[in-house]
C-alpha cells in the first residue's frame, strides 16, 4: 500500500506517503466490527446476509486489512476486532 520493498519491512522505518492513502480509511479499518455489531441487532437484515459478507471480506480482503491495520499502527485495535468477530459469527444462528 505504501510502496514498500520487501515483506518485513521495519514499521519504524515506514514513511506514509504524501496524500496518506490510508488517512480517509482509518476509521473504516479500525471499527468496522464495531458496526457489524450494530447491524446485527437489525432485524430487517437477514443473518445469513451477513455470514456471506464477511466471509467473503476473510476470503478476498482479510491480508490487506491486516496490511492496513499494520501501516496505521493499530494491529492491537484489529486483534479486539477480530475477537469481537468471533463472538458475533458464534452467537449467529443460521
Amino acid at each position: 500500500m505504501y510502496g514498500l520493498n520487501a515483506p518485513g519491512f521495519p514499521i519504524d522505518k515506514v514513511q506514509a506517503p504524501s496524500p496518506d492513502s490510508l488517512a480517509t480509511v482509518k476509521y473504516s479499518c479500525v471499527f468496522w466490527v464495531d458496526h457489524l455489531r450494530d447491524s446485527i441487532s437489525d432485524e430487517d437484515m437477514p443473518q445469513y446476509d451477513i455470514l456471506d459478507a464477511v466471509q467473503t471480506f476473510l476470503e478476498k480482503e482479510y491480508l490487506y486489512w491486516l496490511e492496513a491495520l499494520s501501516l496505521l499502527r493499530a494491529m492491537p485495535e484489529g486483534v479486539i476486532a477480530i475477537r469481537q468477530l468471533e463472538g458475533l459469527l458464534v452467537g449467529i444462528s443460521y
